[in-house]
Protein backbone atom coordinates (compact mmCIF):
# COMPACT_ATOMS: atom_id res chain seq x y z
CA UNK A 1 0.00 0.00 0.00
CA UNK A 2 3.02 2.25 -0.07
CA UNK A 3 1.67 5.82 -1.76
CA UNK A 4 -1.97 4.82 -1.46
CA UNK A 5 -4.23 7.31 -0.47
CA UNK A 6 -6.37 6.75 2.37
CA UNK A 7 -7.67 9.82 3.37
CA UNK A 8 -9.95 9.01 6.57
CA UNK A 9 -9.85 5.52 6.47
CA UNK A 10 -11.49 3.86 9.44
CA UNK A 11 -10.91 0.70 9.76
CA UNK A 12 -13.23 -1.85 10.70
CA UNK A 13 -15.28 0.47 12.60
CA UNK A 14 -18.05 -2.16 13.26
CA UNK A 15 -15.46 -4.92 14.77
CA UNK A 16 -14.55 -4.86 18.36
CA UNK A 17 -11.45 -7.02 17.19
CA UNK A 18 -8.35 -4.33 16.78
CA UNK A 19 -6.71 -4.14 13.12
CA UNK A 20 -3.65 -6.34 12.45
CA UNK A 21 -1.45 -4.16 9.78
CA UNK A 22 1.86 -5.70 11.48
CA UNK A 23 4.76 -4.97 9.13
CA UNK A 24 2.71 -3.64 6.60
CA UNK A 25 4.72 -0.90 3.95
CA UNK A 26 2.37 2.48 4.10
CA UNK A 27 4.90 4.12 3.03
CA UNK A 28 4.39 8.08 1.86
CA UNK A 29 0.81 7.14 2.26
CA UNK A 30 -1.80 9.66 2.32
CA UNK A 31 -3.74 8.67 6.23
CA UNK A 32 -4.52 12.21 6.95
CA UNK A 33 -7.90 12.07 9.78
CA UNK A 34 -7.23 7.73 9.81
CA UNK A 35 -8.78 6.48 12.47
CA UNK A 36 -6.23 3.89 13.17
CA UNK A 37 -7.33 3.28 17.01
CA UNK A 38 -6.14 0.47 18.62
CA UNK A 39 -4.32 -0.69 15.42
CA UNK A 40 -1.41 -2.99 15.64
CA UNK A 41 1.44 -1.12 13.18
CA UNK A 42 4.09 -3.13 15.02
CA UNK A 43 7.28 -3.20 12.39
CA UNK A 44 4.81 -1.55 9.77
CA UNK A 45 6.71 1.07 7.07
CA UNK A 46 5.25 4.35 7.35
CA UNK A 47 8.21 6.73 6.51
CA UNK A 48 7.32 9.76 4.97
CA UNK A 49 3.31 8.97 5.74
CA UNK A 50 1.34 12.01 5.97
CA UNK A 51 -0.91 10.60 9.28
CA UNK A 52 -1.55 14.47 10.06
CA UNK A 53 -5.17 14.49 12.67
CA UNK A 54 -4.86 10.85 12.49
CA UNK A 55 -6.10 8.79 15.39
CA UNK A 56 -3.53 6.57 16.53
CA UNK A 57 -4.96 6.52 20.34
CA UNK A 58 -4.09 2.77 21.78
CA UNK A 59 -2.24 2.06 18.52
CA UNK A 60 1.17 -0.84 18.67
CA UNK A 61 3.81 1.47 16.79
CA UNK A 62 6.85 -0.80 18.53
CA UNK A 63 9.70 -1.14 15.73
CA UNK A 64 7.36 0.81 13.25
CA UNK A 65 9.66 3.72 10.93
CA UNK A 66 7.92 6.53 10.61
CA UNK A 67 11.01 8.09 9.64
CA UNK A 68 10.09 11.57 7.51
CA UNK A 69 6.09 11.47 8.39
CA UNK A 70 4.44 13.84 9.01
CA UNK A 71 2.32 14.11 12.49
CA UNK A 72 1.09 17.61 12.99
CA UNK A 73 -2.18 17.07 15.10
CA UNK A 74 -1.72 13.27 15.30
CA UNK A 75 -3.15 11.66 18.35
CA UNK A 76 -0.83 9.39 20.04
CA UNK A 77 -2.43 8.75 23.52
CA UNK A 78 -1.39 5.37 24.65
CA UNK A 79 0.36 4.73 22.24
CA UNK A 80 3.50 2.01 21.89
CA UNK A 81 6.15 3.50 20.30
CA UNK A 82 8.82 1.66 21.82
CA UNK A 83 11.78 1.44 19.48
CA UNK A 84 9.71 3.05 16.33
CA UNK A 85 12.10 5.13 14.17
CA UNK A 86 11.11 8.61 14.27
CA UNK A 87 14.15 10.59 12.35
CA UNK A 88 12.57 13.71 11.02
CA UNK A 89 9.13 13.29 11.34
CA UNK A 90 7.45 16.46 11.47
CA UNK A 91 5.17 17.08 14.73
CA UNK A 92 3.01 20.46 16.07
CA UNK A 93 0.06 20.06 18.16
CA UNK A 94 0.75 16.32 18.28
CA UNK A 95 -0.63 14.69 21.23
CA UNK A 96 2.02 11.90 23.40
CA UNK A 97 -0.20 11.11 26.70
CA UNK A 98 0.73 8.32 28.32
CA UNK A 99 2.56 7.01 25.17
CA UNK A 100 5.73 5.07 25.46
CA UNK A 101 8.51 6.38 24.37
CA UNK A 102 11.04 3.92 25.37
CA UNK A 103 14.08 3.06 23.12
CA UNK A 104 12.78 5.73 19.85
CA UNK A 105 14.89 6.58 17.50
CA UNK A 106 15.52 9.76 16.01
CA UNK A 107 13.70 12.03 18.45
CA UNK A 108 16.76 14.71 18.80
CA UNK A 109 16.14 15.15 15.02
CA UNK A 110 12.20 15.64 15.35
CA UNK A 111 10.96 19.28 13.33
CA UNK A 112 8.60 20.61 15.21
CA UNK A 113 6.76 23.46 13.80
CA UNK A 114 4.51 24.55 17.00
CA UNK A 115 4.76 22.76 20.59
CA UNK A 116 3.09 19.05 21.27
CA UNK A 117 1.33 17.74 24.15
CA UNK A 118 3.33 15.42 26.41
CA UNK A 119 2.59 14.50 29.98
CA UNK A 120 3.81 13.24 32.98
CA UNK A 121 2.99 9.52 32.00
CA UNK A 122 4.70 9.72 29.25
CA UNK A 123 7.74 11.13 30.79
CA UNK A 124 7.21 8.21 33.89
CA UNK A 125 6.82 5.53 30.55
CA UNK A 126 9.60 6.74 28.64
CA UNK A 127 12.58 7.57 30.75
CA UNK A 128 15.55 9.76 29.74
CA UNK A 129 14.50 11.53 26.35
CA UNK A 130 16.34 14.33 24.04
CA UNK A 131 16.64 17.45 25.62
CA UNK A 132 16.18 18.91 21.76
CA UNK A 133 12.69 16.60 21.49
CA UNK A 134 11.67 17.94 25.19
CA UNK A 135 12.39 21.82 24.11
CA UNK A 136 10.84 21.09 20.57
CA UNK A 137 7.32 19.97 22.15
CA UNK A 138 7.51 23.00 24.30
CA UNK A 139 8.23 22.16 27.85
CA UNK A 140 10.44 24.86 29.25
CA UNK A 141 14.14 24.60 30.82
CA UNK A 142 13.04 25.17 34.10
CA UNK A 143 10.86 22.14 33.99
CA UNK A 144 12.80 20.09 31.92
CA UNK A 145 16.15 20.54 34.55
CA UNK A 146 13.50 18.85 37.21
CA UNK A 147 11.94 15.99 35.06
CA UNK A 148 14.63 13.51 36.39
CA UNK A 149 13.77 14.63 40.33
CA UNK A 150 10.01 14.35 40.03
CA UNK A 151 10.13 11.06 38.10
CA UNK A 152 12.06 9.86 41.09
CA UNK A 153 15.28 9.62 38.76
CA UNK A 154 18.41 10.36 40.07
CA UNK A 155 20.68 13.42 38.45
CA UNK A 156 23.09 11.60 37.25
CA UNK A 157 25.24 14.88 36.74
CA UNK A 158 26.58 18.41 38.46
CA UNK A 159 25.04 21.21 36.22
CA UNK A 160 27.79 23.28 34.84
CA UNK A 161 28.57 26.91 34.12
CA UNK A 162 31.19 27.09 31.28
CA UNK A 163 33.36 30.30 31.26
CA UNK A 164 35.56 30.77 28.58
CA UNK A 165 37.12 33.52 26.11
CA UNK A 166 35.43 34.52 22.85
CA UNK A 167 38.63 33.80 20.92
CA UNK A 168 37.90 29.74 22.24
CA UNK A 169 34.23 29.95 20.95
CA UNK A 170 34.54 27.12 18.55
CA UNK A 171 35.52 24.74 21.65
CA UNK A 172 32.78 26.40 23.71
CA UNK A 173 30.11 25.04 21.84
CA UNK A 174 31.13 21.63 20.93
CA UNK A 175 31.61 21.47 24.42
CA UNK A 176 28.63 23.00 25.85
CA UNK A 177 26.94 21.20 23.16
CA UNK A 178 28.53 17.89 23.69
CA UNK A 179 27.43 17.76 26.90
CA UNK A 180 24.15 18.84 26.69
CA UNK A 181 23.47 15.65 24.18
CA UNK A 182 24.95 13.66 27.36
CA UNK A 183 22.41 14.54 30.30
CA UNK A 184 24.72 17.42 31.63
CA UNK A 185 22.42 21.24 32.23
CA UNK A 186 24.99 23.57 31.24
CA UNK A 187 24.54 27.44 31.00
CA UNK A 188 26.93 30.00 28.88
CA UNK A 189 26.51 33.37 28.02
CA UNK A 190 25.91 32.99 24.20
CA UNK A 191 23.16 31.03 24.64
CA UNK A 192 21.47 31.96 27.76
CA UNK A 193 22.13 35.38 28.20
CA UNK A 194 18.93 37.27 27.63
CA UNK A 195 18.99 40.71 25.97
CA UNK A 196 18.69 43.42 28.93
CA UNK A 197 20.48 41.16 31.43
CA UNK A 198 23.16 42.86 33.80
CA UNK A 199 25.92 40.99 32.34
CA UNK A 200 27.38 41.01 35.57
CA UNK A 201 24.84 40.49 37.81
CA UNK A 202 23.68 37.72 35.40
CA UNK A 203 27.03 35.34 35.99
CA UNK A 204 26.91 35.18 39.02
CA UNK A 205 23.72 34.43 39.46
CA UNK A 206 24.34 32.02 37.08
CA UNK A 207 27.47 30.44 38.59
CA UNK A 208 25.59 30.68 42.09
CA UNK A 209 23.14 28.42 40.56
CA UNK A 210 25.54 26.08 38.74
CA UNK A 211 27.68 22.91 40.77
CA UNK A 212 30.18 23.28 38.76
CA UNK A 213 32.24 26.34 36.74
CA UNK A 214 34.20 24.87 33.89
CA UNK A 215 36.62 27.13 33.17
CA UNK A 216 38.47 26.72 30.20
CA UNK A 217 41.82 28.03 30.26
CA UNK A 218 43.89 29.49 27.19
CA UNK A 219 46.62 32.31 26.62
CA UNK A 220 43.09 34.27 25.75
CA UNK A 221 41.09 33.34 28.32
CA UNK A 222 44.12 34.35 30.99
CA UNK A 223 44.25 37.57 29.54
CA UNK A 224 40.48 38.49 29.87
CA UNK A 225 38.93 40.23 32.39
CA UNK A 226 35.70 38.68 32.02
CA UNK A 227 37.19 35.29 32.81
CA UNK A 228 38.99 36.97 35.56
CA UNK A 229 35.42 38.17 36.97
CA UNK A 230 34.07 34.65 36.90
CA UNK A 231 36.64 33.04 38.93
CA UNK A 232 36.54 35.43 41.55
CA UNK A 233 33.12 34.62 41.38
CA UNK A 234 32.97 31.41 41.60
CA UNK A 235 36.00 31.35 44.48
CA UNK A 236 33.81 33.49 46.72
CA UNK A 237 30.84 31.36 45.95
CA UNK A 238 33.10 28.42 47.41
CA UNK A 239 34.02 30.58 50.60
CA UNK A 240 30.49 31.21 51.14
CA UNK A 241 28.74 27.55 50.72
CA UNK A 242 32.23 25.67 51.43
CA UNK A 243 31.59 23.52 48.33
CA UNK A 244 34.28 23.28 45.37
CA UNK A 245 32.67 25.17 42.04
CA UNK A 246 36.15 26.07 40.06
CA UNK A 247 36.77 22.68 37.79
CA UNK A 248 39.19 24.21 34.90
CA UNK A 249 40.17 22.68 31.60
CA UNK A 250 43.53 23.72 29.65
CA UNK A 251 43.92 24.16 26.20
CA UNK A 252 47.24 24.88 25.68
CA UNK A 253 49.99 25.40 28.34
CA UNK A 254 49.41 28.98 28.95
CA UNK A 255 48.27 28.17 32.31
CA UNK A 256 51.04 26.18 33.35
CA UNK A 257 53.40 29.49 32.67
CA UNK A 258 51.24 32.10 33.90
CA UNK A 259 52.18 34.50 36.33
CA UNK A 260 48.84 35.71 37.11
CA UNK A 261 47.67 35.58 40.76
CA UNK A 262 44.60 33.88 40.27
CA UNK A 263 45.91 31.76 37.52
CA UNK A 264 48.79 30.30 39.50
CA UNK A 265 46.54 29.51 42.39
CA UNK A 266 44.48 27.52 39.94
CA UNK A 267 47.41 25.60 38.87
CA UNK A 268 49.15 24.98 42.36
CA UNK A 269 45.84 23.99 44.14
CA UNK A 270 43.29 22.14 41.16
CA UNK A 271 43.73 19.40 38.87
CA UNK A 272 43.37 20.78 35.59
CA UNK A 273 41.64 18.93 33.05
CA UNK A 274 43.69 18.30 29.88
CA UNK A 275 42.44 19.29 26.62
CA UNK A 276 45.30 20.35 24.61
CA UNK A 277 44.53 17.42 21.95
CA UNK A 278 40.74 18.50 21.07
CA UNK A 279 40.93 19.21 17.98
CA UNK A 280 41.68 15.26 17.25
CA UNK A 281 38.50 13.30 17.73
CA UNK A 282 39.87 10.39 19.55
CA UNK A 283 41.88 12.78 21.99
CA UNK A 284 38.86 14.87 22.78
CA UNK A 285 36.91 12.28 22.90
CA UNK A 286 38.78 10.59 25.86
CA UNK A 287 39.12 14.05 27.52
CA UNK A 288 35.44 14.03 27.51
CA UNK A 289 34.91 10.75 28.80
CA UNK A 290 37.10 11.78 31.67
CA UNK A 291 35.47 15.10 32.25
CA UNK A 292 31.77 13.32 32.67
CA UNK A 293 33.34 10.65 34.97
CA UNK A 294 34.46 13.49 37.12
CA UNK A 295 31.15 15.37 36.79
CA UNK A 296 29.13 12.16 37.64
CA UNK A 297 27.24 12.45 41.05
CA UNK A 298 28.29 9.95 43.38
CA UNK A 299 25.29 7.78 44.02
CA UNK A 300 23.18 10.41 43.40
CA UNK A 301 24.73 12.40 46.63
CA UNK A 302 23.50 16.02 44.93
CA UNK A 303 20.53 15.37 43.95
CA UNK A 304 19.19 13.91 47.58
CA UNK A 305 21.36 16.29 49.82
CA UNK A 306 20.11 19.53 47.82
CA UNK A 307 16.72 18.56 48.03
CA UNK A 308 16.36 16.53 50.98
CA UNK A 309 12.76 15.29 49.16
CA UNK A 310 11.09 15.26 45.95
CA UNK A 311 8.86 17.60 47.88
CA UNK A 312 11.08 20.29 47.97
CA UNK A 313 11.44 19.86 44.17
CA UNK A 314 7.72 20.39 43.97
CA UNK A 315 7.52 23.09 46.19
CA UNK A 316 10.27 24.78 44.22
CA UNK A 317 9.02 24.45 40.88
CA UNK A 318 5.46 25.47 42.01
CA UNK A 319 5.87 28.31 44.06
CA UNK A 320 10.10 29.72 44.44
CA UNK A 321 9.10 32.54 45.99
CA UNK A 322 7.23 31.46 48.61
CA UNK A 323 9.61 28.81 49.03
CA UNK A 324 12.28 31.56 49.88
CA UNK A 325 9.83 33.19 52.20
CA UNK A 326 8.55 30.25 54.41
CA UNK A 327 12.78 28.57 54.58
CA UNK A 328 13.78 31.89 55.89
CA UNK A 329 10.88 31.85 58.19
CA UNK A 330 11.85 28.58 59.35
CA UNK A 331 15.47 29.05 59.81
CA UNK A 332 15.77 32.47 61.33
CA UNK A 333 12.88 31.12 63.86
CA UNK A 334 14.79 27.56 64.85
CA UNK A 335 18.54 29.92 65.15
CA UNK A 336 16.23 31.69 68.09
CA UNK A 337 15.31 28.81 69.68
CA UNK A 338 18.87 27.29 69.62
CA UNK A 339 20.11 30.40 71.51
CA UNK A 340 17.40 29.46 73.79
CA UNK A 341 17.82 26.21 74.45
CA UNK A 342 21.36 26.38 74.83
CA UNK A 343 21.45 29.48 77.01
CA UNK A 344 22.96 31.89 75.07
CA UNK A 345 20.13 34.61 75.27
CA UNK A 346 17.62 35.19 77.87
CA UNK A 347 15.36 37.66 76.32
CA UNK A 348 11.75 36.79 75.22
CA UNK A 349 11.56 39.42 71.96
CA UNK A 350 14.38 39.12 70.13
CA UNK A 351 15.15 38.92 66.42
CA UNK A 352 17.29 36.42 64.69
CA UNK A 353 20.10 38.99 63.29
CA UNK A 354 20.17 40.49 67.45
CA UNK A 355 20.99 36.86 68.11
CA UNK A 356 23.55 36.26 64.99
CA UNK A 357 25.24 39.52 66.35
CA UNK A 358 25.17 38.82 70.18
CA UNK A 359 26.68 34.83 69.03
CA UNK A 360 29.87 36.91 67.06
CA UNK A 361 30.39 39.21 69.38
CA UNK A 362 30.78 36.45 72.14
CA UNK A 363 33.01 34.31 69.87
CA UNK A 364 30.42 31.44 69.78
CA UNK A 365 30.41 31.71 65.83
CA UNK A 366 33.27 33.55 63.50
CA UNK A 367 32.78 36.17 61.02
CA UNK A 368 32.25 33.74 58.05
CA UNK A 369 29.10 32.15 59.98
CA UNK A 370 27.70 35.97 60.47
CA UNK A 371 28.66 37.05 56.62
CA UNK A 372 26.42 34.26 55.55
CA UNK A 373 23.48 34.84 58.00
CA UNK A 374 23.00 38.36 56.23
CA UNK A 375 23.88 37.21 52.47
CA UNK A 376 21.32 35.33 52.73
CA UNK A 377 19.00 37.69 54.64
CA UNK A 378 19.48 40.18 51.45
CA UNK A 379 19.03 37.33 49.32
CA UNK A 380 15.31 36.64 50.92
CA UNK A 381 14.62 40.31 51.29
CA UNK A 382 15.40 41.20 47.51
CA UNK A 383 13.51 38.09 46.24
CA UNK A 384 10.28 38.16 48.35
CA UNK A 385 10.09 42.48 48.49
CA UNK A 386 11.50 42.81 44.74
CA UNK A 387 11.26 39.51 42.78
CA UNK A 388 8.39 38.75 40.60
CA UNK A 389 6.91 35.50 41.09
CA UNK A 390 7.58 34.57 37.24
CA UNK A 391 11.48 35.83 37.59
CA UNK A 392 12.07 33.31 40.63
CA UNK A 393 13.69 30.48 38.92
CA UNK A 394 12.78 27.20 41.22
CA UNK A 395 17.25 25.99 40.88
CA UNK A 396 17.73 29.83 43.03
CA UNK A 397 14.92 28.46 45.82
CA UNK A 398 16.46 25.21 45.92
CA UNK A 399 20.23 26.27 46.21
CA UNK A 400 18.31 28.90 49.03
CA UNK A 401 16.85 26.09 51.13
CA UNK A 402 20.47 24.10 51.14
CA UNK A 403 22.52 27.55 52.30
CA UNK A 404 19.95 28.60 54.81
CA UNK A 405 19.79 24.50 56.18
CA UNK A 406 23.39 24.27 56.21
CA UNK A 407 23.64 27.95 58.48
CA UNK A 408 21.10 26.45 60.85
CA UNK A 409 23.04 23.56 61.18
CA UNK A 410 26.52 25.48 61.71
CA UNK A 411 25.15 27.60 64.19
CA UNK A 412 23.54 24.85 66.43
CA UNK A 413 27.20 22.58 66.21
CA UNK A 414 28.76 25.76 67.37
CA UNK A 415 25.87 26.66 70.10
CA UNK A 416 26.55 22.95 70.85
CA UNK A 417 30.06 22.88 71.40
CA UNK A 418 30.13 26.22 73.42
CA UNK A 419 27.47 24.88 76.06
CA UNK A 420 29.41 21.02 76.14
CA UNK A 421 33.14 23.39 76.54
CA UNK A 422 31.02 25.57 79.54
CA UNK A 423 30.10 22.57 80.90
CA UNK A 424 33.55 20.84 81.40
Amino acid sequence: LSGAILFRLDLFPKRKAPANLSNINLSKALLMQANLNNANLTGANLAEANLGEANLDSALLNQAVLSGAYLMGANFTNADLRGADLTGVILGSTVFGNADLTDAKGLELCRHFVASVIDHATLRKSGRLPLNFLRGCGLPDTLIEYIPSLLDDPLQFYSCFISYSSKDRDFGNRLYADLQNKGVRCWFAPEDLKIGDKIRDRIDESIRLRDKLLLILTESSIASDWVEHEVESALEEEKLTGRTILFPLRLDDAVMESSKAWSALIRRTRQIADFTGWKDHDSYQKSLDRLLCDLKTEEDKKSRSDAASSALFERAVLSPRDTFREEWGQVTSSIVKIAKRNGLINEEDIEASQVINKLFETRIISEAIKEKFYSLKKWHFNVVFFGSSSSVEPQSAITFVNMAKDLQSTVELACTNNSDSGED
